[in-house]
């Protein structure tokens, strides 16, 4: 994976509201990572899809009975993927300890070199004239 610092992503929960739900994405210039805690579900309650450039990572675990009560966990989590990511390189990996790894090679940026723009210096404008009845004079 690749090393950087959690940043917040906007994401969207099953009911259609966006809240902000911070898991630790880490980006570089030749890779996106993301890893999120799932320990509580097996590999065949989560799924990662992807629609167009939408991410979505999605766990379920029917309702279960025990001494106590019953429980059911279900969540959603969608991120838009940038313009830059190859999308057929997405990955998804899930470690022993319960952490799900999605990672994206990204598309390496035009190789065109930095580009120096030269600054021209303007001259200075002629003053307004004081009344519109006066013309400059033709040198002769």
């Amino acid at each position: 994976l690749v090393s950087g610092a959690p940043k917040l992503l906007r994401c969207h929960n099953q009911c259609d509201t966006i809240t902000i739900f911070p898991f630790p994405l880490f980006s570089d210039k030749d890779e996106i990572a993301i890893e999120l805690g799932v320990s509580q579900f097996r590999p065949e309650e989560l799924s990662v899809n992807l629609r167009d450039r939408e991410l979505i990572i999605e766990g379920h675990h029917e309702e279960r009975s025990d001494d106590y009560g019953s429980i059911e966990r279900h969540f959603v989590r969608q991120c838009s993927l940038s313009e830059n990511t190859k999308l057929d390189t997405i990955e998804s990996h899930l470690s022993d300890k319960g952490v799900l790894s999605i990672s994206a090679k990204k598309i390496a940026p035009d190789g065109a070199p930095a580009k120096s723009i030269p600054i021209q210096s303007v001259q200075k404008q002629q003053k307004p004239m004081k009344n519109n009845d006066e013309k400059p004079q033709a040198k002769l």
